[in-house]
């Protein structure tokens, strides 16, 4: 952002989630590849002991999509369509996530639709345990701000990422092609974003046990759980 690219002309250090974000800024000099810190609540969780504490089955296959911490609109318009057609689905749980400014909309919206869906799909208005239901799930569908992005690489879940447009410089697409790259996470664009095609993509993965291996370890590989000491240790050297 522009904010960043004004301070770091001065700034003594500069910490960035991503090798490629060291390019678009005014200077390198000064630049520190460190990841982004993260909770140590979401390197200490266990995926059956979060699925125990969420009534999950172990062999369920898990999907959760979130739009971040406030929701996205576009998100939940696309969501709607696809529980209607995952609805019922043996052997899949999904659980979505609206934002709580969205949540009563949402039901409007469904009621208006008059849908009911079946008792393996869930909506929430807003989780307070992210580590828990990030854990206990096999697939995450969501934007790619850096934070939820090293959260992601922490826990080794594969991801369908969104990337919100509405951010300076894209910013979010390139955290995303970072996963993308080393096949961690697949991208879906806003403006391609339909329920028909994230359908396909859940039921491809659901189906494809080898390919969510590789993208576990993918995701695990780039995860910097070192994050917080680099940053520490640098900072110390300032002195």
């Amino acid at each position: 952002g522009k904010a960043n690219r004004l301070f770091a002309k001065k700034a003594d250090v500069v910490f960035v989630s991503y090798e490629a974000a060291i390019d678009r800024l005014p200077r390198q000099d000064n630049v520190v590849f460190s990841g982004t810190p993260v909770r140590k609540s979401f390197s200490e969780t266990d995926p059956l002991k979060s699925r125990e504490a969420l009534g999950i089955d172990p062999e369920e296959f898990v999907v959760l999509s979130f739009g971040g911490s406030g929701g996205a609109r576009k998100l939940n318009e696309s969501m709607m369509e696809l529980m209607k057609k995952i609805s019922g689905e043996v052997g899949l749980r999904y659980i979505h996530v609206t934002g709580k400014s969205y949540y009563n909309v949402f039901l409007k919206r469904q009621m208006e639709l008059d849908l009911k869906f079946a008792e393996n799909v869930q909506l929430i208005p807003y989780i307070d345990d992210m580590p828990t239901y990030m854990s206990a799930a096999d697939l995450l569908i969501t934007r790619s701000g850096a934070l939820t992005l090293a959260e992601i690489t922490v826990l080794g879940t594969p991801a369908i990422l969104v990337p919100s447009p509405n951010v300076t410089d894209n910013h979010q697409e390139h955290n995303a092609q970072a996963l993308s790259d080393c096949g961690a996470a697949i991208i879906m664009k806003e403006e391609e974003l339909d329920y028909f095609t994230l359908y396909q993509q859940i039921m491809t993965l659901m189906k494809d046990s080898e390919k969510m291996k590789c993208m576990r370890e993918a995701s695990k590989s780039i995860s910097h759980k070192d994050a917080t000491s680099i940053i520490v240790k640098t900072i110390a050297k300032l002195k």
